[in-house]
């Protein structure tokens, strides 16, 4: 009697896991070497070739195809670089932890409405960019400068630092003033000569080593304005052109400590270059991270590439296109994909 009941419930559990099991594979749109892949990754990664569909090479007359391709390979890439940081035992600081975290809750806070609608869940959110973090660990375990393998000397970093973004403190004056009625006009032929000859002269006393807070200082005081004590340093890179176009060209080709003259929008600027990749500034280490990926990005990805490829997947089609299916309903795509897709 025993043996009887005990098989019967042997019978019932089965049945139960075996439904369990099937429930459970609804959460799923790919396996990668075994691994599932949750329906909210693929549809991270989908959604972001839906959006941009440009970026990725989608061809019209098989964008749909191309498109899941295309999310397969990224998953395979995700799942290449988990893989490749196990293996090499690399782990994130806590600092980098606190990081993924908190890039996790904005974009959350940012975007919840949106991921929610297409099924994406904040665990794969914080997934996806915890990937990019190990990404990045990746990078600098290959080419850091503590690296073993191929390191990037801190002095060519540097240089590449310095070709991309500039650092300079920056005065200014208009070239406009107000009239009786209220009206913005250009300041008389005098005034305006008096302000240029002012700048030319500041310009000229930084370039032969006066201090240039110094300078800001004694400005404020002749023309009686109230200014902080010391100038902020802004740092820029080639594409932004706020100081018109030929800003950045202009600056950079100045010697640190030296200064230059830039009429622009009704305002007149004296820009004094700085050396910014000094620890006192500590942008150079703010950005340094950017600079290796400038210089070694594009190796890893080649590497993280032939490791993807070396992958074997599986996509649930049934599930990944109702993946798709739901964000063209979220986001319409452009009429000349929908036209082909249809």
């Amino acid at each position: 009697m025993k043996k009887k009941i005990l098989a019967v419930f042997l019978c019932a559990l089965c049945i139960l896991l075996t439904f369990c099991g099937c429930g459970s594979n609804k959460n799923y749109a790919m396996s990668v070497e075994g691994t599932k892949i949750t329906n909210g990754i693929y549809t991270f990664y989908l959604g972001n070739i839906l959006a941009n569909p440009d970026s990725f090479g989608l061809a019209p007359e098989t964008f749909e195809e191309d498109a899941h391709s295309t999310a397969k390979q990224l998953v395979k890439k995700y799942i290449a670089i988990n893989t490749m940081a196990s293996e090499l035992g690399i782990s994130l600081s806590y600092g980098e932890k606190t990081d993924v975290a908190t890039e996790t809750d904005n974009r959350w806070n940012l975007f919840s409405s949106h991921y929610e609608k297409a099924g994406i869940t904040k665990q794969d959110l914080y997934k996806t960019i915890t990937n990019e973090a190990y990404k990045m660990a990746l990078l600098d375990y290959y080419y850091g400068e503590n690296s073993k393998i191929e390191p990037v000397s801190t002095k060519k970093l540097k240089k590449a630092f310095t070709e991309k973004y500039i650092g300079v403190k920056i005065i200014a004056a208009p070239l406009t003033t107000a009239d009786t009625l209220g009206n913005t006009v250009p300041l008389d032929d005098i005034e305006m000569k008096n302000t240029r000859s002012t700048f030319e002269s500041l310009r000229k006393r930084a370039d032969n080593g006066t201090d240039i807070n110094t300078l800001y200082t004694s400005y404020n005081s002749d023309k009686d304005l109230i200014g902080t004590e010391s100038l902020e340093t802004y740092v820029f890179t080639k594409s932004d052109t706020q100081y018109g176009s030929d800003f950045f060209s202009k600056v950079s080709k100045l010697d640190y400590e030296k200064a230059t003259v830039i009429e622009f929008d009704n305002t007149i600027y004296l820009f004094y270059r700085v050396d910014i990749t000094g620890e006192e500034y500590d942008y150079f280490f703010t950005y340094k991270n950017d600079i290796l990926a400038d210089l070694k990005l594009s190796q890893l990805n080649k590497k993280i590439d032939e490791r993807a490829d070396s992958l074997t997947a599986e996509s649930y089609s049934d599930k990944t296109s109702k993946i798709y299916k739901l964000l063209t309903e979220i986001h319409p795509l452009p009429s000349s994909e929908t036209d082909i897709t249809e």
